[in-house]
């Protein structure tokens, strides 16, 4: 197995030195882990001898080699691991929290993982749907499934059953289609109510200059933003999620990678299937072809596809 590397990954602040930034935080061994080291272990564990072979390799990378799964990866890496330190080092490591950690890692950072990005246009109806049909079905990359309907709900189930409402007011947001980006910095008082009932959240879109109200459809619980609040005693100024229970903090991403890991152990899922994109994605896809289904009167997600496929990806005309 060798995860093909390419000049970007190596930039500062790019792939690899995020990837193995995120090991040095995460890394749960008697004393800290050096960044050098940490790119010595993450070279094995993509399939090379070492960084000045994995650095060599990056010089003459193809966009069209194979790439192992994410999964076969996280798995390289333990065994480099594993192979890297010495008897007593290995066994007192605490091996639980060490396959959280290797998890969690954003392995999706590097550039052999992420699919091109075609150039932004004005799309028509039916560019449109392809578009829409491609990211839902069958053209998405192999290493990146979505969760089913029922990984969803165990998730969901699992969430609610822990009686934590702050996860169940994240869990609302990811299943709402916000993404972690726009709903981590929030403050109390960004969360509003509409005069219709509404629960809406008032954030800053970095794609834009100006501030914009999204309204939040709440999928498992229709107050658990509120009763977050209500239960943790926030304040106005305070934000919404914090980490360690300091609300003048703001949770972050890798806090939130953690929580999502810990909603898989308990749903029986694995920790690498359930990171918040996917999470967010699985749900707006599931409320897509539940909308399709009710307009077109399929009764299965695949016959709804299928007539996705049929109408507008094989007859463009129509």
């Amino acid at each position: 197995m060798r995860v093909p590397i390419f000049p970007t990954d190596l930039a500062p602040k790019s792939g690899l030195k995020r990837l193995a930034k995120a090991l040095m935080r995460r890394w749960c061994g008697a004393s800290p882990m050096s960044l050098s080291f940490a790119r010595e272990l993450l070279s094995k564990g993509l399939g090379y001898r070492d960084y000045h072979e994995l650095y060599q390799a990056s010089k003459m990378a193809k966009r069209a080699e194979k790439t192992p799964s994410v999964l076969a990866v996280r798995k390289g890496i333990l065994s480099a691991i594993q192979a890297t330190l010495n008897p007593k080092e290995w066994l007192a490591l605490d091996h639980e929290k060490l396959e959280l950690v290797i998890a969690t890692l954003p392995v999706n950072v590097l550039t052999a993982f992420k699919s091109p990005l075609a150039p932004r246009s004005q799309l028509g109806r039916v560019e449109q749907v392809k578009r829409i049909y491609g990211h839902l079905s069958g053209f998405r990359a192999p290493n990146t499934p979505l969760l089913t309907t029922e990984q969803l709900f165990q998730i969901g189930r699992s969430v609610i059953a822990s009686g934590n409402f702050r996860d169940q007011a994240l869990l609302t947001c990811l299943m709402s289609g916000l993404r972690p980006a726009e709903f981590l910095p929030t403050r109390v008082n960004q969360v509003l109510v509409s005069g219709f009932g509404e629960t809406m959240i008032k954030f800053h879109r970095h794609k834009t200059s100006e501030k914009n109200l999204a309204s939040v459809e709440i999928i498992i619980e229709p107050d658990s933003i509120h009763r977050h609040i209500r239960a943790a005693n926030l304040l106005q100024d305070d934000y919404l999620f914090s980490p360690d229970g300091n609300p003048k903090s703001p949770m972050t991403a890798e806090d939130l990678l953690e929580i999502c890991a810990s909603w898989a152990r308990i749903a029986g899922i694995e920790a690498n299937v359930v990171i918040p994109p996917r999470i967010r994605s699985s749900a707006l896809r599931y409320q897509f072809i539940a909308r399709t289904k009710k307009q077109t009167g399929h009764c299965t997600e695949t016959s709804t596809l299928a007539y996705l496929k049929s109408h507008y990806i094989n007859h463009p005309q129509n």
